[in-house]
């Protein structure tokens, strides 16, 4: 259904709308201003667009629809006042559309079917709000473009091209989003078919939700819109009540968390920071928090060789199937909770072994994502803060306990995080390791999985690499070359030179002056509006202060001029303090950029200085 990406443009006097058919590969381009009017024809397009086509856009849920709703209700009137009126109107409702928090067109009234590439991958939750700007430089867009005026700039007819440039630009770097999304757009179509909910622009978390719902009315035999009013408030929670009774220590350190706890009550309405305890074990600091244990051994890095292997024991499922085998459930919805929950996670078992990607990825979203992702959400029919706390407060001692085993017998932890435990072990005491874990299961009725590393750099939890032995990784935070689209995609090339450092034994200049993708040396950065930003440089051996947009993209190099950010007192600061940069905004080709390989060179060494110690220690 879905066939044409578009975006709009709306000034005091001006407004304009490309629509870009990818089937017929056609553009269409449509004005109102007094230069240009072209109401007629867009109005008709807009008419036949009706019921016959989906439109794609980014954010067109929230600003862009609203605008074609409003000419499509009003069109008999917008076309019947003069050009300049028009705009007025158009103006004025847009003002509205962007002053109000929530969308004011229900679903049932949308009259051309809209796809959200903004919501399906959930841009419009604050924590992972992310322009189209910032898509562009992700995606190595050839065009990294601001609207080259305010919005409410009157535009005069000499300035259209600009804006239809900057409309256009917008338009296809949506349609290459589009094609990046792919893979997400045909699963929200499957789960459309298989679940039969209208789930094209929902995130994949509320995806999950949904299944759960489903499933879950199903098994209490209620209404799906019985199911969604439902939800267990409390006042407090004793985290006494939360321990279950086989969880055991040995050491004084870990006893005393399990104090801690039993003496603690936390606020139900707002557990945040609540729970907050840190013990130092066997060289491992561990720190304890409602999110789940996190904890390393120090930065440094771990190879497997002859001595030991690198071996990551993981909870399968762990949250899920926590609350499965003991039983936890949201206390409105019954012990049928687990059951459902057992139910799909038998599903996911068999969608593995028949290779069904999709149905895998589904059924996680459901257990993870809902299941217990949306157990503090006080606006999800999952919502029990006991039901969260049960989770991730056994979550963390039972993980701790096949920590401390692992500890006292000579074993060495590098890493605790959430569900899993990466430990070095040599071969002779492989049996051990195997031994306490089978026990661990036996006790827990829970399942480990095991995966082997070849190395893996850590500067601390948050920030780490590790390789497997089949070649795959695994990334965070700085260490991280394939970043999700929201993240920073600075510099790529200073992680790959890294990697390939630790991993390949390959000197980080060699990388660095091999790799040959522009883009891959590119940073940006954003100012805020109440600077000017200016691009500094000399030709022809004058000194050209160049205005230029709040964001651009560039890369650092030998010769090339200063970005620098203005002041309203006429003071300047370099946005990159001691360095020249050759600004990228727009793609050029060039045999020689003149790169200043050493400041890329000495960025790869930071993070590799940040792992040095663990280094000498390890070796």
């Amino acid at each position: 259904m879905e066939r044409v990406v578009y975006d709009l443009e709306q000034f005091p006097n001006f407004h304009s709308g490309v629509f870009y058919d990818i089937d017929l590969k056609t553009k269409k381009v449509f004005v109102i201003h007094q230069a240009r009017d072209d109401r007629e024809k867009y109005f008709n397009y807009l008419l036949e667009a009706k019921g016959t086509i989906g439109m794609i856009g980014f954010n067109n849920i929230d600003y862009d629809y609203p605008m074609l709703h409003y000419i499509l209700t009003n069109m008999r009137k917008l076309v019947s006042v003069p050009v300049g009126e028009c705009l007025q109107l158009m103006y004025a409702e847009s003002q509205r559309i962007i002053d109000t928090e929530y969308p004011s067109i229900r679903e049932w009234n949308v009259q051309i079917k809209q796809l959200d590439l903004f919501r399906i991958h959930h841009f419009n939750n604050v924590a992972k709000f992310t322009s189209l700007k910032h898509l562009q430089m992700a995606m190595h867009w050839h065009n990294l473009q601001e609207m080259p005026f305010h919005y409410t700039h009157m535009v005069t007819a000499e300035q259209i091209p600009d804006v239809l440039e900057y409309n256009d630009n917008d338009v296809m770097s949506t349609y290459q989003f589009y094609l990046e999304t792919s893979e997400e757009i045909f699963f929200r179509k499957r789960m459309k078919k298989m679940y039969g909910i209208d789930c094209m622009n929902y995130p994949d978390v509320k995806i999950g939700e949904e299944i759960l719902i489903i499933e879950n009315a199903k098994a209490l035999n209620i209404s799906v819109k019985e199911l969604r009013q439902m939800r267990t408030q409390r006042d407090f929670i004793q985290l006494s009540t939360c321990i279950l009774p086989y969880v055991k220590f040995k050491s004084k350190e870990f006893n005393a968390v399990i104090d801690y706890l039993k003496g603690k009550t936390v606020h139900a309405m707002n557990t945040k920071n609540q729970f907050k305890e840190v013990v130092l074990y066997g060289g491992v600091k561990y720190e304890f928090g409602l999110g789940g244990i996190h904890g390393t051994c120090g930065s440094g890095v771990f190879r497997s060789d002859d001595e030991g292997d690198l071996i990551l024991v993981d909870v399968s499922s762990y949250y899920p199937n926590l609350a499965i085998q003991n039983r936890f459930y949201p206390q409105h919805l019954s012990e049928n909770f687990c059951d459902v929950g057992d139910k799909l996670y038998q599903q996911r078992m068999k969608a593995k072994q028949t290779g069904d990607k999709q149905m895998v990825g589904a059924i996680k979203l459901a257990l993870n994502g809902a299941l217990f992702g949306k157990s503090n959400d006080q606006y999800s029919p999952m919502y029990d803060t006991k039901f969260m706390l049960d989770i991730t407060i056994n979550g963390q001692l039972l993980l701790c306990m096949l920590a401390e085993r692992i500890t006292d017998s000579g074993i060495k932890i590098i890493q605790i995080n959430t569900d899993g435990i990466l430990v070095k072990v040599t071969k002779a005491k492989r049996v051990l390791l195997d031994s306490m874990c089978q026990k661990w299961e036996k006790l827990t009725k829970l399942k480990l999985d095991y995966d082997f590393f070849k190395v893996i750099v850590q500067r601390d939890v948050n920030n780490y690499s590790g390789t497997f032995t089949d070649g795959t990784t695994k990334e965070k935070g700085a260490f991280a070359i394939n970043k999700p689209w929201n993240k920073d995609h600075s510099m790529k090339v200073v992680s790959l030179a890294v990697e390939k450092y630790f991993v390949d034994n390959v000197p980080v200049r060699d990388t660095i002056e091999n790799h040959t993708e522009i883009f891959d040396f590119c940073m940006s950065q954003k100012v805020g509006k109440q600077f000017k930003v200016q691009h500094h440089y000399i030709k022809n051996g004058q000194r050209v202060e160049e205005d230029v947009q709040r964001l651009n993209r560039f890369f650092i190099t030998v010769k090339g001029g200063a970005l620098v950010k203005v002041k309203e007192d006429g003071s300047i600061s370099r946005l990159v303090v001691g360095q020249s940069i050759g600004l990228f905004n727009k793609f050029y080709k060039s045999d020689d950029y003149d790169l200043k390989y050493d400041y890329y060179v000495a960025e790869a060494n930071k993070l590799i200085n940040a792992v040095d110690n663990g280094q000498l220690n390890l070796f």
